[in-house]
């Protein structure tokens, strides 16, 4: 059960990263969240913590 519920963070911040990205217009921040996983990820928790 933990590991879904970490699992449904990660995915959830990945994806809003990939959201913010696109709507705002930074491509190359977009590309390197989509296409590594662990930059989404951390640019997504920031982005919830209002530190981006």
């Amino acid at each position: 059960m933990a590991f879904l519920l970490i699992a449904a963070i990660g995915y959830s911040a990945w994806l809003t990263s990939i959201v913010f990205c696109a709507a705002n217009g930074r491509w190359p921040l977009l590309v390197a969240a989509a296409s590594f996983f662990p930059v989404g990820i951390v640019r997504g928790v920031g982005l919830w913590l209002g530190g981006w």
